[in-house]
């Protein structure tokens, strides 16, 4: 019997989208997919593409969350979960899964509740970090937050958390809730691995001997910001040393741009043989992209989103682990980065770190672990 799996996705970023579809990729059946925004340009033709209610966080032109233009939106808190939910009940009942899949999504578990259906879901945080860590009031927010989305999360009849396993977890601090801790489980990083490349990329683009690999994700709002910021810097880099910029917009697939040592793609299609031949790259602080960089066995220069409280905690875990260096966007100087370039492809403690890390990460079985837990909560006898 062929398998029907429904994916309801978070929309915001490409993150998201990213590892839902490494899931989709890892299992066999039929699958469709509900999300919004930029993840709709990700789903391939093999998967059942429905658009979802959107429901995100405002960002200002600076690239960073704007909270008065979210709170201005507060009342959407409300009312569109409730449109949400019942667009997935409807969803559910006309598509009849054999499990429902959420990545990050409170809908889609109530949903299944109320259809009686399996659900598994995709977190790696239990509770919502705010940004400005040290205050009473927001750590009783925090408290506050987690417990509900711990009674949400719980309901989920599998959590699969997409991250090393203790102690060596990059999300360990917004995943743990003492409310569903122990229903936890681990699967590794649900992340392309690095495949042979198919391309020299310093012989096909002229680049320098040294290459630095800058891939941008996240909201568009927060891309631009950080993008200049390579592009000065761009401007002072050693004669040695080239830096390939990916911009992270599905939209501008093949876009390219060369000045003097910088190459710019909008969209780039080669994605695993740079990260296989650059020296170190520069990129934000997302579980997924972190996950992949660090099975390339990369050096990482971290570039979290401003008030991003999940980025900023995994960004300080990798450097913490002694795998990545971190920056912010608004105070680092071109000249400095340039000179960051350099210093981090020559520093050998931060190598020896990320090549055992990477090891570690790429011995976990991942694809086989996600495949059985799945088809472990699929509520009938009858063979896949």
């Amino acid at each position: 019997m062929k398998r029907r799996w429904y994916f309801s996705v978070y929309g915001g970023g490409l993150g998201h989208i990213s590892r839902s579809l490494w899931v989709a990729d890892a299992i066999s059946g039929q699958k469709f997919l509900s999300t919004w925004g930029e993840a709709l340009d990700m789903v391939n033709s093999g998967t059942i593409v429905l658009p979802s209610t959107p429901l995100d966080v405002v960002w200002s032109s600076e690239g960073r969350m704007s909270f008065r233009s979210t709170i201005k939106k507060f009342y959407s808190v409300f009312s569109t979960p409730a449109i949400q939910i019942s667009e997935e009940v409807n969803r559910i009942k006309s598509i009849d899964p054999d499990v429902v899949i959420s990545d990050s999504r409170i809908s889609p578990i109530i949903a299944s509740r109320i259809c009686n259906k399996p659900s598994a879901l995709i977190i790696n945080q239990a509770r919502v970090l705010l940004p400005l860590r040290g205050s009473v009031v927001s750590r009783e927010l925090e408290r506050l937050t987690g417990e509900f989305l711990s009674i949400i999360w719980g309901m989920s009849d599998l959590i699969m958390v997409p991250d090393l396993p203790p102690p060596y977890t990059i999300s360990h601090e917004g995943i743990y809730s003492r409310v569903v801790f122990n229903k936890l489980k681990f699967f590794g990083f649900f992340s392309r691995r690095p495949t042979p490349s198919t391309i020299n990329v310093r012989e096909k683009f002229g680049l320098k001997e040294r290459v630095v690999y800058a891939a941008i994700s996240g909201p568009r709002p927060t891309r631009d910001f950080i993008i200049r910021l390579l592009e000065k810097a761009g401007r002072c880099l050693p004669t040695n040393l080239s830096l390939v910029i990916s911009e992270g917009s599905a939209s501008k697939v093949e876009a390219v741009e060369k000045h003097g040592n910088v190459l710019k793609f909008g969209w780039d299609s080669y994605r695993n043989d740079f990260l296989n031949q650059a020296d170190a790259v520069i990129l934000r602080a997302g579980l997924t992209t972190m996950g992949e960089v660090i099975m390339a066995g990369k050096p990482m220069m971290l570039f979290p989103i401003a008030l991003h409280g999940e980025q900023i905690s995994n960004a300080s875990r990798a450097k913490e682990m002694g795998i990545a260096r971190i920056y912010d966007q608004y105070s680092t100087k071109p000249e400095t980065l340039c000179n960051e370039m350099a210093s981090i492809i020559d520093d050998s403690a931060i190598k020896r770190r990320v090549e055992f890390v990477s090891k570690l990460a790429l011995s976990v079985k991942t694809e086989e672990m996600v495949k059985n837990a799945l088809e472990g909560i699929v509520r009938d006898d009858e063979p896949a």
